[in-house]
C-alpha cells in the first residue's frame, strides 16, 4: 500500500484515496449474475468507494446517525450474516465510517451459539438478507429485544446512480485502536466467542509483514503475500471465516490481490470438485493467477483429465485446513504448477513461512525475528510451534488474556535431515495416536496414504489407549459394495503399515467400513470430523474389537503439550523477537 499515504491506510480511507488518485483501479471482479456462465465485470476503485459510500448512508437510516462528537467513541457491534457476496466487504467497511463494528457469525452456528456471540458482543440488532433472515429467527426468540433489519439486494448499493460522498475523517496512528470488525471462534471447544480485529492489528501483521515481503530478497519473501502479490484469485471459501475475509478485504487491499467473488445462487457450499472445473472455465485471469483448495478438493482434481487441466489454468494452487499428501502435491508440482500451504489461525493470524523453490513444496522455513514464533520440543523429534507475546501485542489470543505470554499453535514440525531450518509437517498435536503402550504415531499422514487409493473417499485411524488401532474407511462412490471391497483396499492399508512399528500395524479384522447411510462427517473446511465421526461409529467400533479378541475400551483422547524450548535461527531457546 505504498501508494496510500500512511496516514490514510485505515480501510476505508484507503479506499477513498485510492478512489481519487487511481480511480479506474481494478478493486474485485464481480459475476453479471446467477451463473457462471454469465460473465463477470471490473468493480474499480471509485465504483467501489461510492458502494461503501451508499451502505454507509443506509446504515446510518436503518440504524439511526450517530452525533459527530461522539461518533468514535465507542462502537456498536452490527451482527450480518448473508451469502457470500460483496455486501460481506460493503457491510464491514461502512460499519467503520459510521463508527460502528460489523460481526461475521457462522451460518451454521446453532441458535445458542449465536445468542452467546450476541450475548458477549453485547448486539441489540441484527442484520440478514431476506435469504438468510431464517437464521436469526431462533436466537431472536431465545434472547428477546433483539431487532431485526433487513439487508436489500447488492444493486442497491452497487449502481450508477449518484451518491453524496460520507466523509470519513479518521486517521493513523490515532485511529490505530478502532475496531475493524469481529470474526467469531470455530466453537469446536464450546460455543464460539467473537475476535476482535483492530487497524492496528491490519497494519502491523498484514500490511506491514506484505510490505517487508516485497521489498525481501527473493528466499525471504513470505509465501502468501509473495504469491497473493497482483495475483487475481477466486474466492472459494466463505466470507465470514478470517481467512475468506481476508481474501477478499485485507489482502485486496494490502497485498494487491484481485478477488473473484462467485455467483452464490448456483454455487455449492462446499465447493465441489465439478462446479471447481467448471469455475475454472468462466472465471477471468489476469496476469498471475491463483486458486486456494481444501486438499480434499485437490485430491479429486488431480484423480481426473479434466480436473488436471483446470489446475493448469493457474500458475500456482494453494491448500489450507489440512496437509496435503505428497502424492497429490508431487503430481501438481509436475504439471509444472507452485504449490503451497497457507497455514494459520483466527486466533494468531497467518504464519509467516517463508517461500521456497517449487520442489520444496512439502518442507517448510519461518521467518526469523517476526511476531514471536519458536519451535518448541513435543516429544521425540516431534517440536510444536509457538508464539511469545510482542510488545503491546494486538493478536486475539494475548488481548483476550493479558497474562499469557505463549500460545501453543498445536501444530507439530519434524527437522528435515541434512537441510538446515527446513522443517516438515507433522501434523497436529490432536492427529497422533497413543497406543496402550506408549507407541505414538500420527494419524492424518497414514490416512493420506490410504486415500490415495482410487477405491478410498476418505478414512480415519483412531485408537488411543488400545493395544492395536483400528481405520474406518469410506468406499469411493464409484464403487459396488460386494465381499470383495476390503480386500481391494488392503494394498493402501500394507503401504501405510510400512510406516509404523510392527506393534501398531492396522489389522484387517480391525478394519470398517462405513454405512452407505452414515460417511464419514467433514468439516465446513472440507476436513474430516474426527469427534463427530467416532461417535457415530462407537457402538460399532466396540463390536470389532470384542470379535477381535481385544479388550473393550472407551474412546478416550490424549495429547501431551510439556517440553523444552529448541535453538533455532541462533537464538536461545529458539525465542524469535
Amino acid at each position: 500500500m505504498e501508494d496510500v499515504p500512511p496516514g490514510h491506510r485505515l480501510m476505508p480511507a484507503a479506499v477513498d484515496y485510492r478512489a481519487q488518485h487511481t480511480p479506474d483501479r481494478v478493486f474485485a471482479i464481480l459475476p453479471r449474475g446467477g451463473n457462471l456462465e454469465y460473465g463477470f465485470y471490473n468493480l474499480t476503485y471509485a465504483a467501489f468507494a461510492k458502494a461503501v459510500d451508499a451502505t454507509a448512508w443506509w446504515l446510518d437510516e436503518v440504524l439511526g446517525v450517530k452525533p459527530p462528537a461522539t461518533q468514535f467513541d465507542d462502537f456498536p457491534t452490527v451482527p450480518y450474516i448473508g451469502p457470500d457476496d460483496f455486501r460481506y466487504i460493503l457491510m464491514m467497511l461502512a460499519a467503520m465510517k459510521t463508527g460502528r463494528k460489523v460481526m461475521l457469525p457462522f451460518p451454521a452456528n446453532t441458535a445458542e451459539g449465536l445468542v452467546n456471540l450476541l450475548n458477549l458482543s453485547k448486539a441489540t440488532v441484527v442484520l440478514a438478507p431476506a435469504s438468510h433472515k431464517h437464521i436469526w429467527e431462533k436466537p431472536r426468540e431465545i434472547k428477546q429485544g433483539v431487532d431485526f433489519v433487513e439487508v436489500p439486494g447488492p444493486e442497491c448499493f452497487l449502481h450508477d446512480r449518484l451518491v453524496e460522498k460520507y466523509d470519513y475523517a479518521r486517521r493513523l496512528p490515532e485511529a490505530a485502536e478502532d475496531p475493524a470488525f469481529l470474526v467469531q471462534t470455530s466453537g469446536t471447544t464450546g460455543y464460539p466467542k467473537p475476535i476482535d480485529m483492530n487497524s492496528r492489528l491490519l497494519k502491523e501483521y498484514v500490511e506491514d509483514v506484505a510490505v517487508l515481503s516485497r521489498n525481501a530478497k527473493p528466499d525471504k519473501k513470505i509465501a502468501v503475500y509473495a504469491l497473493l502479490e497482483g495475483t487475481t484469485c477466486p474466492n472459494l471459501l466463505p466470507i465470514s471465516w478470517a481467512v475468506g475475509l481476508s481474501m477478499v478485504g485485507s489482502f485486496a487491499l494490502f497485498a494487491n490481490t484481485v478477488p473473484i467473488l462467485l455467483p452464490q445462487e448456483t454455487a455449492p457450499r462446499p465447493p465441489t470438485p465439478d462446479y471447481i472445473i467448471q469455475m475454472t472455465k468462466h472465471a477471468p485471469k489476469g496476469e498471475k493467477n491463483g486458486l486456494l483448495l481444501t486438499p480434499d478438493i485437490l485430491r479429486h482434481l488431480v484423480r481426473v483429465p479434466e480436473g488436471r487441466e483446470s489446475l493448469r489454468r493457474y500458475s500456482w494452487v494453494a491448500y489450507a485446513g489440512a496437509p496435503l499428501d505428497h502424492e497429490t502435491g508431487d503430481a501438481i508440482t509436475a504439471m509444472g504448477i507452485r504449490v503451497q500451504s497457507f497455514i494459520g489461525s483466527t486466533d494468531i493470524g497467518v504464519y509467516n513461512i517463508l517461500l521456497n523453490e517449487p520442489q520444496d513444496w512439502k518442507i517448510h522455513r519461518f521467518s526469523k525475528d517476526l511476531h514471536g514464533y519458536f519451535l518448541m520440543h513435543y516429544t521425540d523429534d516431534l517440536h510444536e510451534l509457538v508464539v511469545r507475546k510482542q510488545e503491546r501485542d494486538p493478536r486475539h489470543v494475548f488481548v483476550e488474556d493479558p497474562s499469557t505470554d505463549t500460545f501453543h499453535c498445536r501444530d507439530l514440525w519434524r527437522a528435515v535431515p541434512g537441510r538446515e531450518e527446513f522443517w516438515m509437517n507433522a501434523g497436529r498435536v490432536d492427529d497422533f495416536v497413543k497406543l496402550f503402550n506408549m507407541t505414538k504415531f500420527n494419524a492424518i499422514a497414514l490416512e493420506q496414504i490410504v486415500e490415495g487409493h482410487k477405491d478410498v473417499a476418505k478414512c480415519l485411524i483412531a485408537g488411543d489407549a488400545r493395544e492395536r488401532p483400528f481405520i474406518l474407511v469410506e468406499p469411493a462412490a464409484h464403487i459396488e459394495r460386494g465381499p470383495d471391497l476390503l480386500s481391494q483396499m488392503l494394498p493402501a492399508i500394507e503401504k501405510a503399515n510400512e510406516h509404523l512399528l510392527p506393534e501398531a500395524h492396522l489389522k484387517r479384522d480391525l478394519v470398517l467400513l462405513t454405512d452407505p447411510n452414515r460417511p464419514i462427517v467433514m468439516t465446513g473446511k472440507g476436513t474430516v470430523s474426527r469427534r463427530t465421526t467416532l461417535d457415530l461409529y462407537e457402538e460399532k467400533v466396540e463390536e470389532m474389537y470384542g470379535s477381535a479378541g481385544f479388550e473393550v475400551v472407551p474412546f478416550k483422547a490424549t495429547g501431551e503439550a510439556m517440553g523444552q524450548e529448541v535453538i533455532i535461527y541462533g537464538h536461545a531457546n529458539g525465542q524469535a523477537k
